[in-house]
């Protein structure tokens, strides 16, 4: 059976989202594959990094476009994105450890690579859908609900990660942590 993109890079995501220093011969381990295995997919760390961003930003639009936000109800469209996030748990942690990683080097923690803002620009234009259809809370702002679901959905997919969560509960403990906080239906009980 031949090794695709996706079998040597979901576990190469996952231990770098772990550990972001991994050497070439610890991701190869990771992988289940040879360091040498390693070196004809990519032959270098820095090139290792580039093949993954991008799988990662091309599995972040296709989970986002799959997820379709913008058509039926709003529950729907967050069950369905965050499902899609999960099953792509080490690639959205990756994705988000690597932003990190490279902000430090830059020197710069607000540094996002422009290639990955379609992902902040598509959750912030469906949190405001959200607030318009009287889904979520609207006395805070729709890039501080995308803010703190990025959290609990990252929160997540480590914890499954370390074996603090299972995998099946996941889901229902993303979505239940972040609607009781910011469902519309929340504000009311606070008054």
């Amino acid at each position: 059976m031949a090794l695709t993109d996706d079998d040597l890079l979901q576990p190469i995501a996952a231990a770098l989202a772990l550990r972001p220093r991994s050497s070439l011969q610890e991701l190869a381990k990771a992988a289940g594959i040879s360091r040498a295995t390693l070196y004809r997919f990519a032959s270098t760390r820095e090139q290792l990094l580039t093949q993954l961003s991008k799988h990662a930003v091309d599995m972040m639009q296709s989970a986002l476009n799959g997820a379709e936000l913008d058509r039926g109800d709003p529950r729907q469209a967050l069950d369905r994105v965050t499902d899609a996030f999960l099953r792509n748990r080490d690639l959205y942690s990756f994705f988000f450890t690597h932003i990190w990683e490279e902000a430090i080097k830059r020197g710069d923690v607000n540094y996002v690579p422009p290639e990955w803002m379609f992902f902040e620009e598509s959750m912030d234009a469906f949190f405001l859908r959200c607030q318009r259809e009287n889904f979520l809370r609207f006395d805070m702002p729709a890039t501080w609900l995308n803010e703190v679901y990025g959290a609990i959905l990252y929160g997540a997919a480590r914890a499954i990660s370390l074996g603090r969560v299972a995998p099946a509960s996941a889901h229902q403990f993303v979505m239940d942590s972040f609607l009781r906080g910011v469902s519309a239906d929340s504000m009311a009980k606070r008054t």
